[in-house]
């Protein structure tokens, strides 16, 4: 379960990346990057906040497997 905290801040972080996808071409525009800027940097972000989520959960996963085999070996 997760705890109400870690909820608020996923929720923030959501909402920040969305506001920035919405208005972050006006800043990238001004450092002379092409329209759409804001949208690429936010893909880049979820793909990688993604895959580091991916692998923490696949580890959390790995570790309850093995508590499992080893408790039903203790049984």
């Amino acid at each position: 379960m997760m705890s109400l905290r870690l909820k608020i801040v996923i929720a923030a972080v959501a909402l920040s990346l969305s506001t920035f996808a919405v208005f972050g071409d006006a800043f990238f525009m001004g450092l002379g990057l092409p329209s759409g800027s804001g949208r690429i940097v936010t893909a880049a972000v979820l793909f990688v906040a993604g895959v580091i989520w991916f692998m923490w959960s696949s580890a959390s996963a790995r570790k309850t497997a093995k508590d499992v085999a080893g408790r039903r070996a203790k049984d």
